[in-house]
């Protein structure tokens, strides 16, 4: 590997508390490894509206038993390097505010990890020994504002119950959404399982994307399923007068 290459690695490196990769579950380092990549990724493609998820590939190329290293070539660095500068920035004045929502998420499961392993996470780039940023175990990441309206979903009820009563609702967008409601609202709807229904209620949202997170159920609509040739019938019983 030419020394310019070497220039290319991103690095995160967690330091102290015993931290290595032996002491890590496989399924926790995915973790991290998944909350690197959108930290990068949401923030690139923030900037860089041209390019897609599809452009910006993170490869993993060396973990290094060094605590624990996790080494990265971007697919293209000339974008990805500078915006990898500009998290460590908004890390080291706590700007969170500037990263998008999945960013800030991503940055809060590292602080997470940080604190359960009592280690510290450190940004940098390889061939320098300057440490960008630093995530520590008291780093506080203010959760982002959410928008509040009243919304009407229709889709398909692919699972209800729990603790807290709630339904997932698969919209025809193919999205699953969580709906919040009353353990009665939540048994009517478990009766209508894999079925097509209606809720009326108020939806949380993401500021930015405008994505709806979860609703609370205020009304379940008489909303049936109809089958195609009773929908035609039905139509061409009202179009006939015509």
């Amino acid at each position: 590997m030419t020394s310019q290459a070497q220039d290319e690695l991103l690095q995160l490196r967690f330091t102290g508390g015993a931290i290595a990769p032996r002491h890590v579950p496989a399924g926790e380092l995915a973790d991290i490894l998944k909350a690197a990549e959108t930290l990068i990724v949401a923030t690139v493609l923030r900037e860089h509206s041209k390019l897609t998820k599809e452009d910006i590939i993170l490869g993993l190329t060396q973990v290094e038993d060094k605590s624990l290293d996790l080494m990265f070539v971007p697919s293209i660095p000339q974008v990805v390097i500078p915006e990898f500068h500009r998290i460590a920035d908004i890390v080291n004045h706590k700007l969170f505010e500037m990263l998008p929502f999945e960013a800030r998420d991503a940055l809060r499961k590292i602080a997470t990890f940080t604190r359960k392993r009592h280690c510290v996470a450190e940004f940098r780039v390889s061939g320098s020994e300057v440490v960008l940023a630093t995530v520590e175990a008291d780093l506080v990441i203010p959760a982002p504002p959410r928008l509040y309206m009243q919304t009407t979903i229709y889709g398909r009820v692919v699972n209800a119950g729990g603790k807290n009563p709630n339904v997932h609702i698969e919209t025809l967008e193919g999205q699953i959404v969580i709906c919040k409601g009353s353990q009665e609202q939540v048994k009517q709807l478990a009766g209508r399982l894999y079925a097509n229904v209606g809720i009326e209620g108020s939806a949380r949202c993401d500021v930015e994307t405008l994505e709806i997170e979860d609703v609370e159920i205020k009304e379940i609509l008489p909303y049936e399923d109809t089958p195609i040739s009773d929908a035609v019938r039905e139509l061409g019983q009202l179009a006939a007068p015509y």
